[in-house]
């Protein structure tokens, strides 16, 4: 199977765009866990780069 002509183009475009856009689109979006226990295992493992990132997290408490 042969690689398409253009596939080093859409790779180097993806490299620049992940380059230049790195962490800011997470000031940008709302993270919502169901549950405290997920929120805490999932942003635990994050780097503090990442989380300091973050804006906006929110857990939902179903009665």
């Amino acid at each position: 199977v042969q690689p398409a002509a253009y596939s080093i183009a859409i790779l180097r475009s993806y490299r620049r765009i992940n380059l230049e856009i790195q962490n800011s689109w997470l000031s940008k979006i709302l993270v919502v866990f169901l549950d405290p226990w997920t929120m805490f295992a999932k942003l635990n493992s994050l780097p503090l780069e990442v989380l300091s990132s973050l804006k906006q997290v929110h857990f939902v408490i179903d009665n």
